[in-house]
């Protein structure tokens, strides 16, 4: 008998949890855009925004997806 866990597909909850997080910095955005002076908002939208995109060109052979994830980390840990 399988368990739950064995019901969940990898690559669709990475795929799911990219569009979470891209919805989440496209929200940021929006919120930066109505109040504009605030800077932090805007370069943790854009960190999100790098994250998804990372996530979701982890399947393609180029190594860019890691360049993503890097930078999306660097300016998180420059918010922090």
């Amino acid at each position: 008998m399988a368990g739950p866990a064995s019901l969940l597909h990898a690559p669709t909850v990475l795929f799911v949890t990219a569009l979470v997080v891209a919805f989440s910095g496209g929200l940021m955005m929006f919120a930066k855009g109505r109040r504009r002076e605030a800077d932090a908002i805007g370069v943790w939208a854009a960190a999100m925004l790098l994250a998804a995109m990372g996530s979701l060109v982890r399947y393609v052979p180029v190594d860019i997806s890691a360049d993503f994830l890097r930078d999306a980390a660097a300016a998180q840990w420059l918010l922090a």
